[in-house]
């Protein structure tokens, strides 16, 4: 029995180009050219293998949140650490990657959720991005909970609150990345961040 026909492209490869291009133009900015030319790929391929621009954009978002996205939170639940430093290590390695010469910079959640709104933006990226804020939100007001139960966190804290001051927190640092922030711009934001947490 035949094996079947092999693609002539790598399709994660095909999918982190698309992430890239995603990721340095946005949703609206990018063509279905920029997206077939970095991905090496005409559109007959890419629509066999992804579906259409909308799917693309979703398969691309969930890629970046399993590479950049859920990789950041791993220091905060480093056993043995101290919750201020663990707290610093989650920004630190969210600034690194904001900065990083080799990526397009700042950050596509950020700037997806940014543009969002805006009216036509297609509805399950929408739904895609919603629901990925809310695990985020969701991952922080339990983590914060189970900190100020533990008793590393004041329980004068709002879980909720923190959780948001963190998505704001870093939002806030994509956006100055992707204008020009340096990294230790980046630092000096999250040194006087540090104190929201004591």
């Amino acid at each position: 029995m035949s094996a079947g026909r092999q693609r002539a492209f790598d399709k994660e490869e095909a999918l982190d180009a698309a992430m890239t291009v995603f990721w340095q133009n946005g949703y609206a900015g990018t063509s279905m050219a920029a997206l077939t030319g970095a991905m090496g790929i005409n559109k007959p391929s890419l629509y066999a293998a992804f579906g259409n621009k909308e799917d693309l954009f979703i398969a691309a978002l969930r890629r970046y949140i399993d590479n950049h996205g859920k990789p950041h939170t791993d220091p905060l639940f480093e056993t043995g650490r101290p919750i201020m430093e663990r707290l610093r290590n989650f920004l630190k390695r969210t600034a690194e990657t904001q900065c990083n010469p080799n990526l397009p910079g700042g950050c596509l959640m950020a700037l997806s959720t940014s543009e969002s709104n805006a009216d036509g933006f297609p509805p399950n990226a929408l739904k895609a991005i919603c629901d990925t804020n809310a695990q985020i939100f969701d991952t922080l007001t339990n983590f914060f909970t189970d900190e100020i139960k533990a008793g590393t966190l004041k329980d004068s804290h709002d879980p909720k609150a923190l959780a948001l001051f963190v998505i704001a927190l870093t939002h806030g640092m994509a956006v100055s990345a992707k204008n020009g922030a340096s990294p230790e711009d980046l630092q000096a934001i999250i040194d006087q961040a540090m104190a929201a947490f004591s």
